[in-house]
Order: structure tokens, then sequence, then C-alpha cells
């Protein structure tokens, strides 16, 4: 399905071929907006990222550590002593304000945590690492391991297609597309009905995509 398709499509359901009340630009904008939202909500565009951690160090540049980030799923910290990978669990700077009133200051120990935020470019880990050979070390080159979502790349072409955006989800795209130009014509109870409709297939790809995890992970462990 070419971005040319999902207009063609979204217009009709808006009830004009040719552009009338909504501008081609509109479209264009739309669908790129629904190539994110649908990457964020379902994180559908997944990769695995090994970073570097450093002696010491408490805050990263976010898009230095892992460039062209949505929305992290999941950190593991590596140690060279224990041999082991162990899970991070993400927690916001109130978390850290109420819990460590003064965490910026703490000493480095074994991290629990990590706190990103795309707006200010920011990914903290928490306590900051230790690297000392007595105690567990968590620093050095790929010893974050984190699975992520990426930006989707923009279509800027009638003949492309949303790559990133797995088959099973493309219809969704149109939804969010009519739903879109239909609360900007006011028309807010059709667009509801749209909107039930585009999340509706979002939530089918997520049920089923854990469904087939499972499946795998249960076949997996019982070799």
């Amino acid at each position: 399905m070419t971005r040319g398709n999902i207009k063609t499509i979204a217009r009709k359901k808006l009830g004009e071929a040719t552009a009338v009340f909504f501008e081609e630009a509109d479209l264009d904008l739309w669908v790129n907006e629904a190539l994110i939202d649908i990457v964020w909500q379902t994180r559908c565009k997944r990769q695995r990222t090994l970073c570097s951690l450093s002696v010491n160090t408490l805050r990263y540049t976010l898009s230095q550590l892992i460039p062209n980030v949505l929305r992290i799923i999941t950190v593991r910290i590596y140690s060279d002593v224990l041999l082991k990978w162990r899970k991070l669990y993400e927690k916001d700077y109130d978390f850290l304000d109420e819990r460590y009133p003064q965490w910026m200051s703490n000493d480095a120990a074994t991290p629990l945590y990590y706190v990103y935020d795309r707006e200010i470019d920011e990914f903290i880990v928490f306590p900051k690492a230790q690297g000392t050979v007595a105690v567990p070390d968590y620093t050095g080159t790929n010893y974050l391991e984190v699975y992520n979502s990426t930006l989707p790349t923009p279509l800027t072409d009638d003949n492309q297609t949303p790559t990133d955006i797995p088959v099973q989800l493309q219809p969704a795209i149109t939804e969010y597309v009519v739903a879109t130009g239909l609360e900007a014509r006011g028309y807010q109870d059709i667009a509801d009905n749209h909107w039930q409709k585009y999340t509706g297939k979002l939530g089918s790809y997520m049920t089923q995509r854990e469904i087939e995890e499972d499946e795998s992970i249960e076949m997996h462990g019982s070799r």
C-alpha cells in the first residue's frame, strides 16, 4: 500500500474523490502523524541497541546513546564480574526526587533504574555505574542493552510505501487520516467511529503479537 493508495481510500471514506475540503498537504501530514502514533502505541519498529557506559557517569545524551529513538521498551545492564545481564526498571524524575532526595549526588553503586526524556534529550542510569574490580563492574563498551522503537521514516512521495509499519497495520493509517479529517470538519461523532476502528486494529495486532511471542517462549522453554 503506497501513500497514494492510502490517500485515495481515505478520500473515498471522507466523501470526496478530489481535493475540495481536504488539501493534499493535509493528508500527507496526517499520514506521517499516523506512522509515528502507530509505532509509539504498538512498538512495532523495534531494534536492539548496545550502548557503552562510563564510570561514575549519571547523565547521558539520549540521541547519542540511542540514535533516532522514539520509545524505550526494555533496558538491561551487564556485569563483567558476575557475567550476567540484569534488567533495569524505568522510573521518572519525581520517583528519584521522592525516594532518593540527593540522587544527583549519590555515590556510584549497582545501577537499578533508568530515566529518559526525549524533550531534553537525556538518559539517566541510577545509581551511576561503579567501576572498580573489587565489586561488580557495569561499565564498558556495549554494557547496556536497549530494546527500543525508532522514529518511522516519513513518506514524502505518493509512490512510497510505509515499510516501517507491518502490513497488518497499514489499513490503520487510513483510519487515522479519516478520523483526523472528520474532526477537522467538525464531524466528531463520525470521527469517533473511525477512531474506534483505528484503536481496534492496533489492539488486534498487539494481542496477536503477544500470543505469538508467548508461544515462541513456551516452545523454546520446552526443549
